[in-house]
């Protein structure tokens, strides 16, 4: 009577050996090149993150290469070269870790707006800022490309702006985004991915650490919840990108402002240790 037990036994732990596989955690390392500002390149430097994500938590470590000049610039506007960035949406609480003075500061999470309010306000803002005129346009190409192995299709997208005189209505300044890259719509690790970027958008206001793509262009005007209906239309995940921003003068001529570009080092879908997302008893808390 227990023979044919077996091998139902066997398949059953065969199941759960095969779940556990594939829920692993994910592991991405980017790198992020700011060209400078104008001719002259202005603050030029390279950023380097490594991302950690790990059911509802997550770990970015951030590092600026920049020259001497810069960092001491950056420094100088509160910026630090390398930091630690560590997201408990479990427990509503984000820790920001100076791991070159082994320091960390805790803070809890701002609730998520309510329903509805982020339109209002971008209908708001819209209202108050009459000076400025925002179009958009984006569409998906039939390139594909494999990065890391994975197939990308490259998507396109404009961004205007265009700064009028609030008198009588004549263009003033006009600045152009204009976004490329290769997106990614599966590979292993995306799900966690997407996973935690929707609880993280349910649950808290906390700006996003894992956007890294269009966000991009919505963030540098501050257009991010007028943008989020066209931004949807992308889905998908930036395995290399680039936005160049131009700006128009009056007289016809246009200049180049800067080039921030960025593409992912490498990619892992592995399980990680529970201590990575916590913050370590040798650091120690501000203040103390």
């Amino acid at each position: 009577m227990s023979c044919p037990a077996i091998p139902l036994i066997l398949r059953l732990g065969a199941l759960v050996a095969l779940v556990s596989a594939t829920a692993a955690d994910v592991h991405l390392e980017e790198e992020l090149t700011h060209s400078g500002v104008g001719s002259r390149r202005a603050g030029a430097h390279k950023t380097v993150r490594r991302i950690f994500v790990k059911g509802l938590r997550q770990r970015v470590e951030t590092r600026i290469e920049a020259s001497a000049a810069v960092a001491r610039q950056l420094r100088d506007q509160g910026r630090q070269l390398q930091e630690c960035t560590i997201l408990q949406l479990d427990s509503a609480r984000v820790y920001a870790v100076d791991p070159v003075q082994a320091r960390y500061t805790l803070q809890n999470l701002p609730a998520a707006h309510k329903a509805g309010a982020d339109a209002q306000a971008a209908a708001a803002d819209a209202g108050a800022d009459a000076s400025r005129e925002i179009h958009f346009r984006s569409r998906v190409l039939e390139d594909t490309l494999r990065l890391h192995g994975i197939l990308c299709r490259r998507v396109a997208a404009e961004l205007r702006a265009r700064h009028l005189n609030p008198v009588n209505g004549v263009t003033v300044r006009q600045n152009r985004y204009l976004y490329q890259a290769w997106m990614a719509e599966e590979f292993p690790g995306l799900e966690e991915i997407r996973r935690f970027r929707e609880r993280q958008r349910q649950t808290t206001a906390y700006p996003s650490l894992l956007e890294g793509g269009l966000a991009q262009m919505g963030n540098a005007l501050e257009e991010g919840d007028r943008l989020a209906a066209e931004v949807e239309a992308l889905a998908g995940f930036p395995m290399q990108s680039e936005l160049r921003v131009t700006a128009t003068a009056t007289t016809g001529r246009t200049t180049p402002v800067f080039t921030l570009s960025r593409r992912v080092l490498s990619l892992s879908h592995t399980p990680l240790p529970d201590s990575l997302f916590s913050v370590s008893p040798d650091l120690r808390a501000e203040g103390e």
